[in-house]
Formats: structure tokens, C-alpha cells, sequence
């Protein structure tokens, strides 16, 4: 809280969430641990009036296919590492994958509707260029192995 307000934050990254030092699981039930620190994060973001982004991972599909053929695969709301509490209190909860060049963000869950909404594009972080754009665009970018 010392660092938002020290530094006028307007937006905050916990990255990622399952990493956290946890609160105290005081109703002594199955993931109040987590529960808790969900409600921690939410009063934070409240009283420090931050938009707040708390990321995690996807579960791994072991019927994915790997290595070279890999293809871009949106996480479902079912697939996302989390627990009960973080998923109840999002308000969105978007899902993101990037693959070859492209990335794909969907909204799994959103309050005011959007659900199942995504768009895909240009990923290209390693040189710092990301564009929302279409599958064309990404195989002329590749057509000539130009190496980045």
C-alpha cells in the first residue's frame, strides 16, 4: 500500500497471484488462505483508488500438442490457475495466448457482458511490437525468415 500511495500509482500488477505471500486463513476452511488475501487485494484497490490486475497461468492440457506444432490455444474460465475467490471477485477475467508470432485475448468472464469477445494479432515482444491485426499480416512478416 506504502508503494501505490508513494508512487501515485493508478494501475497495479500483482504478477503472479499464486505467488503471494497469503493471508491468515482464519475461517479454517479449504482455500480461506487465498479468500482472504482476495479480500485484502480488493479493499487495497478500494482505498488506494488503483485499477488492479492480478495475473495467473492457465492449467497445462497434456492432450496439447507440443513443441513445432504447437497452435494458439485461449484458455477456458475452467483452465485458469486460480482460486474460487479471485475468480468470483474479477470483475474480467481475460485470457491470453501467443504462439508463432500471434496472440490471441478473449474475455472468459465479464460482469457487463463480453464474454467469449476476443481479438488476435502481432506478437512480437522480443522487439517490442504488438498490433492487433490479422493472420495474413503475420505470414508476410514470416514469409521471409527474416530473424529477429
Amino acid at each position: 500500500e506504502r508503494d501505490i500511495v508513494e508512487s501515485e500509482a493508478d494501475v497495479v500488477i500483482v504478477d503472479p497471484a499464486y505467488y503471494m505471500d497469503y493471508e491468515k486463513n482464519t475461517s479454517k476452511t479449504n482455500g480461506g488462505d487465498a479468500a482472504a488475501t482476495s479480500k485484502a487485494l480488493r479493499k487495497l484497490a478500494g482505498r488506494t483508488k488503483v485499477v488492479m490486475h492480478v495475473i495467473t497461468q492457465a492449467e497445462e492440457d497434456d492432450s496439447e500438442k507440443r513443441g513445432d506444432e504447437r497452435e494458439l490455444n485461449i484458455p477456458k474460465r475452467s483452465q485458469v490457475k486460480k482460486t474460487k475467490a479471485l475468480l468470483e471477485d474479477a470483475a474480467i477475467v481475460l485470457a491470453f495466448d501467443s504462439c508463432d508470432g500471434i496472440f490471441g485475448l478473449e474475455v472468459s468472464k465479464g460482469r457487463s457482458g463480453g464474454e467469449g469477445e476476443g481479438i488476435e494479432g502481432i506478437f512480437l515482444p522480443s522487439i517490442g511490437y504488438i498490433e492487433e491485426n490479422s493472420q495474413q499480416v503475420v505470414e508476410e512478416l514470416f514469409a521471409d525468415d527474416i530473424e529477429f
